[in-house]
């Protein structure tokens, strides 16, 4: 995945391949994911074990949300920090009465430069 319309130094990329058996009795579709310098083709692990993660819009942060504990987080590329950023906290359906993890009420968007990210 690219961001910026392409302008950005940074690409993500992913693997299913460590969860490729467990998924077969799981249903769940997780992957790694890791940044990718366009520059320098330095490669960083970002996130393990989640189903989805996309790029800010700037590509300052990875973001996404794990379906397993129900919560959003970021991913500071330039520092490489994870943050769980609702951890306890109803951002989820709540009303979810199905036999699988709760979806997310979704994503509003980021403000200028990233400096905000809006659920």
């Amino acid at each position: 995945k690219l961001t910026d319309k392409g302008n950005a130094n940074i690409a993500l990329v992913s693997t299913k391949k460590p969860y490729e058996l467990e998924s077969q009795w799981t249903g769940m579709r997780i992957r790694d994911f890791a940044t990718v310098n366009l520059k320098t083709g330095e490669q960083q692990i970002a996130v393990k074990g989640v189903r989805n993660v996309n790029l800010s819009p700037k590509g300052k942060y990875a973001y996404g949300y794990k379906m397993n504990d129900s919560t959003w987080f970021t991913y500071n590329i330039a520092a490489k920090k994870f943050n769980a950023i609702t951890t306890n906290k109803l951002f989820y359906d709540e009303l979810n009465d199905s036999p699988k993890h709760p979806n997310s009420y979704g994503l509003a968007g980021w403000t200028a430069s990233d400096k905000d990210i809006l659920l």
